[in-house]
């Protein structure tokens, strides 16, 4: 059934059309202009209460023309004071945002967590923004609707400090008279935290009688090893990644014999030969790849002679690698040197070298 007013809009423009033929389309459109304003508003279908210009798009029909027009907004009708039809409150906002009725066939968007008034004040600084919402921390920032928290802190206002992550016992830095670590050369002394790790010793120059090839070379220390188990940040020259005794091991994914090194990371290569990436910035993350443990075995072996050999061993963590043993998150590598496996002739005697290698590397 057509509500009365829609009835009683109809019988006008019949009338209209019917006794006054001669009148030209602009009169009719008058005669109903004149009309609309003096019509009561329509009510709401029941008594609760309406929540005002929460439509996003108001749709109505123009009787003159037979066409649905949009009434609200920059496309009102021009010449009208308010729209020819009225929006029906009868729908109900899904969600929490509001009790009252919206209009059918309109959605209502529900800004979550906090109440929000709407108002007329143009917000066009951002320091108006960051007093209108947001209770960051001076450990953060208020940014995009939410607090941007610095490194080390989370939560909603950045209230909350992350743990550091831990560094193990055992993680490598620097390496002999090419990279020192945290300033200090492995070859001469560590630095405070840090503890020297040396190559296995190898025979003296009178074994059997017999030269001894020039690797390892003998040292007071081959590498700096972090002393304990903290959230100590590692220093400048902390190891990542390695190409040596034929195993190649990424850091972050990249090969530090062919590609660049991440950022903060810086590539290596010495003169024997052995390719890394190490720590230029402390301020950043112990990448996957990064070094920890380490077991070194030094073996010469002469016929018909008792075999020579030599181990150090340094814990990752309390993880022995050269026992085949590594941390959580971390993978046992191991490569042997094939450049010394030549046999060589001394005194009629085969001789053969090797060195292999077990360490840790992170995930």
């Amino acid at each position: 059934m057509l509500p009365i007013k829609v009835v009683c809009l109809l019988l006008l423009l019949f009338a209209t059309l019917s006794f006054t033929t001669a009148e030209t389309f602009d009169a009719l459109y008058s005669r109903v202009q004149r009309y609309m304003p003096v019509q009561p508003r329509p009510k709401a279908l029941s008594d609760e209460e309406t929540l005002s210009n929460s439509n996003k798009i108001g749709r109505g029909y123009n009787l003159l023309t037979g066409n649905p027009v949009c009434y609200t907004g920059t496309c009102q009708m021009e010449g009208f004071a308010r729209p020819i039809f009225e929006l029906n409150y009868n729908k109900k906002a899904q969600g929490t945002c509001t009790k009252a009725l919206i209009p059918d066939n309109v959605d209502i968007d529900c800004l979550p967590s906090v109440e929000v008034q709407a108002g007329t004040e143009i917000i066009s600084t951002l320091e108006q923004l960051q007093k209108t919402n947001g209770q960051c921390k001076p450990s953060g920032y208020f940014q995009f609707g939410e607090c941007q928290c610095n490194d080390g802190w989370t939560g909603l206002d950045c209230s909350t400090s992350k743990p550091k992550p831990v560094v193990l016992s055992g993680t490598l830095c620097g390496l002999e008279s090419d990279v020192a670590c945290d300033g200090q050369y492995p070859a001469n002394q560590c630095s405070n935290g840090w503890e020297q790790t040396g190559k296995p010793a190898v025979p003296p120059t009178n074994y059997y009688g017999c030269g001894i090839p020039p690797f390892p070379v003998v040292g007071n220390g081959n590498q700096c090893a972090k002393s304990e188990t903290n959230s100590a940040t590692t220093g400048i020259g902390t190891i990542c990644g390695y190409v040596n005794y034929g195993l190649t091991v990424l850091c972050d994914g990249r090969n530090p014999y062919s590609d660049a090194c991440p950022i903060g990371y810086q590539r290596s290569s010495t003169a024997s030969q052995v390719f890394f990436c190490y720590k230029t910035d402390p301020s950043v993350a112990d990448l996957p790849g990064t070094m920890c443990g380490r077991t070194l075995h030094y073996a010469m072996s002469v016929k018909h002679k008792p075999d020579y050999r030599s181990v150090t061993e340094l814990a990752c963590g309390g993880y022995y690698p050269g026992r085949s043993s590594c941390p959580p998150n971390y993978t046992l590598r191991y490569g042997r040197d094939h450049r010394h496996r030549n046999p060589r002739i001394c005194g009629g005697l085969f001789i053969d070298t090797r060195t292999e290698i077990w360490f840790c590397s992170k995930n």
